[in-house]
């Protein structure tokens, strides 16, 4: 079908950059509240690429 997966985390890094969002950092705190589960090493790195602080 041709469709590419990115999942959350990518999702959220496409909107920062095309400018929808400003940070995901309160998006990934309001998932992890609410029993999404990310691996705290993988948010660490994630943040960092994208020029966040957790």
């Amino acid at each position: 079908m041709g469709i590419g997966y990115i999942g959350t985390l990518g999702l959220l890094k496409t909107a920062k950059n095309r400018g929808t969002i400003g940070e995901t950092k309160p998006y990934i705190l309001n998932f992890m509240k609410s029993g999404y589960y990310l691996d705290e090493v993988l948010v660490k790195k994630f943040l960092e690429s994208v020029g966040e602080k957790l």
